[in-house]
């Protein structure tokens, strides 16, 4: 029987399966650390706006302070002179003062313009990274998930691979198995009366001409017993009587009457 080689096809498809899941794996790895590489950089992003908006606030905060310094200046300026009257002095302060204010005032205009604006794009690009976050996440999920689906596949296909690798042994196996089965057994002494084969004793036949290997031309012949009815008594007696024409001893005439016991014929039926 000729079995087609799955043996070969089992290895590649084996092999196969193992390079998918392989290639898989070190997709997935590599993903993984660019993943990981892009969301650094996206910390990193967050701590510098992060550090930027402080900046930004505190440079708000100091221009309040100043403003409130000069307008606090401005306030005890215009108190003295309501309280003492109106001097040369007390008026050039009063103007330098004011001009102060009003530079100020046009100075924090222009600071909360110049602040509200990089708020404003500072809002706008934390906004977008976390679009991109969002959606560069999204992707690697996705590309994770088709990796794990390819991987799976490729289990399967190595699951596949290693059943036909192992079929085609058992196969064989099977084969050997039966074809032993078909093989004829031999017994080295006839199964009826314990002589051994050899030349001169020589197998019994079938009905159909075949040999039988279990039993010698004297017992069985043609697919029956040449003395059916004979019981093991009797085929212990025909045994001494021929072991003493060949001069053999009592001990081995009984030996060979034991041995009646342990043959095929006489296992189940002693026709006593």
């Amino acid at each position: 029987m000729v079995l087609p080689n799955i043996d070969f096809f089992g290895k590649l498809i084996t092999f196969i399966g193992l390079t998918i899941m392989t290639l898989c794996g070190l997709y997935i790895y590599n993903e993984y650390n660019i993943n990981k590489q892009a969301d650094h950089g996206f910390r990193e992003q967050e701590i510098n706006l992060s550090h930027k908006t402080r900046q930004i606030a505190t440079s708000l905060k100091i221009s309040e302070i100043s403003y409130g310094e000069i307008w606090k200046q401005d306030s005890i300026l215009y108190a003295a002179i309501k309280k003492e009257g109106m001097n040369r002095t007390l008026l050039d302060k009063f103007n330098e003062i004011d001009k102060q204010l009003k530079s100020l005032d046009k100075t924090y205009i222009r600071d909360n313009a110049l602040i509200s604006s990089e708020m404003d794009s500072l809002k706008l690009i934390e906004t977008l990274n976390k679009a991109i976050k969002n959606e560069k996440d999204a992707l690697y999920s996705d590309k994770v998930y088709s990796c794990a689906c390819l991987f799976s596949i490729g289990f399967l296909i190595t699951i596949l691979g290693l059943f036909m690798w192992e079929q085609k042994e058992l196969n064989e196996r099977i084969i050997a198995i039966r074809q032993n089965l078909d093989k004829p057994t031999y017994s080295i002494r006839c199964q009826s009366c314990s002589k051994l084969f050899n030349s001169f004793i020589i197998y019994g036949t079938e009905s159909n001409g075949n040999k039988n290997y279990h039993y010698c031309i004297h017992c069985y012949k043609n697919g029956l017993f040449e003395q059916p009815e004979i019981t093991i008594s009797e085929m212990r007696g025909i045994i001494s009587q021929n072991l003493s024409m060949h001069g053999d001893d009592d001990k081995a005439i009984k030996k060979a009457q034991k041995r009646l016991l342990s043959l095929d014929r006489w296992k189940t039926n002693n026709y006593e």
